[in-house]
C-alpha cells in the first residue's frame, strides 16, 4: 500500500513539473486557466511590413481627430464614459506568466480634465534609446487610416521624463492590419506591441494578442528572429498564432 501510495505522489510530482515547463498550456491566476486555443483570433493579413522604412512628412499634413482612435480602440470596450487608446508592448516573460499588466514597455492616451494627455515608456532591456515619459499631446496627424493600415504622429506639448531621461517629443504609432502595433519615438527607439484592454475583458485582451503575433510573425522584416519574440518557444509561439508559427518556420 504505501509503495503504491509513493508511486501516485510520485506520478502527480511528474505532472506538476511538466506544467512548470509548458507555462502557456493553462497556468493559473485570478481569472482561472486560460485556454489559448479557444480564443478567437481571425485577422486577414496583408502584404508589406509594418517597419517600412518610408518617409512620411507629417508636417504637410493636417491635424487629425484622436477621438476615432480612442472610439475604434477604446481600453475599456466603450462601457465607460472616458475612452482610452492604450498599447501594451510584447514581453514573453510576462505573457509566460500571464502577467499581462506589467508592462515595461507601453503607450497610451486619453482625455483627462479635457486636456489630452500620454503616457509612454519606449526604453527597454533590448532598446536602451528611449525613455519614459507623460504629459500633454499638442496634436495629432494621421498619415494613412485604413483598415490594413493606420499611421499617426502624436506631437507632445508638455513632456515629463522620468529619472533624468531624455526629453520625448514625439511617438509614431502605426498599426497594422487593426492588429499589430509599432511604436516609435525621435529618440531612436521603437516596440512591437497590441491593442490592450482592462483586465476585466481578458478574451479581448487575450484574441488582441493573439492577432497582433500572428500578424508579427507573418512580417517579412520581423518573423521569428525578432528581438521581441525569441523568449518564445516555437511551440508557445504555435499557441498564440493557431499554429502559424510553424507554417512560416517551414517557409509556408
Amino acid at each position: 500500500m504505501t509503495k503504491q501510495l509513493f508511486i501516485i505522489i510520485f506520478f502527480f510530482f511528474l505532472i506538476g513539473c511538466k506544467k512548470e515547463e509548458s507555462p502557456l498550456e493553462g497556468t493559473k491566476n485570478n481569472n482561472g486557466n486560460v485556454d489559448y486555443k479557444s480564443v478567437e483570433a481571425q485577422v486577414t493579413i496583408s502584404e508589406g511590413s509594418i517597419v517600412e522604412n518610408k518617409y512620411t512628412n507629417f508636417e504637410a499634413l493636417d491635424s487629425s481627430n484622436p477621438n476615432k482612435l480612442l472610439k475604434e480602440f477604446d481600453f475599456w470596450l466603450d462601457k465607460k464614459e472616458d475612452q482610452y487608446f492604450s498599447v501594451k508592448g510584447i514581453n514573453s516573460s510576462a505573457i509566460q506568466r500571464e502577467a499581462f499588466n506589467e508592462a515595461t514597455i507601453y503607450f497610451g492616451f486619453g482625455f483627462e480634465n479635457e486636456k489630452l494627455e500620454y503616457k509612454t515608456q519606449t526604453y527597454s532591456w533590448f532598446d536602451t534609446a528611449g525613455s519614459n515619459s507623460k504629459g500633454t499631446i499638442e496634436q495629432v496627424k494621421c498619415s494613412s487610416y485604413t483598415d490594413t493600415l493606420i499611421k499617426c504622429k502624436f506631437y507632445f506639448g508638455t513632456a515629463e521624463p522620468a529619472n533624468g531621461m531624455p526629453t520625448m517629443s514625439w511617438v509614431i504609432v502605426t498599426i497594422k492590419d487593426r492588429a499589430l502595433v509599432n511604436v516609435e519615438d525621435d529618440l531612436g527607439a521603437s516596440f512591437l506591441g497590441y491593442i490592450d484592454t482592462h483586465k476585466d475583458f481578458l478574451d479581448k485582451r487575450l484574441s488582441n494578442l493573439k492577432k497582433a503575433l500572428k500578424v508579427a510573425v507573418k512580417d517579412p522584416k520581423i518573423g521569428l528572429k525578432d528581438e521581441q519574440l525569441r523568449g518564445f518557444s516555437i511551440e508557445e509561439l504555435d499557441l498564440l498564432t493557431d499554429g502559424l508559427a510553424s507554417q512560416v518556420k517551414a517557409g509556408k
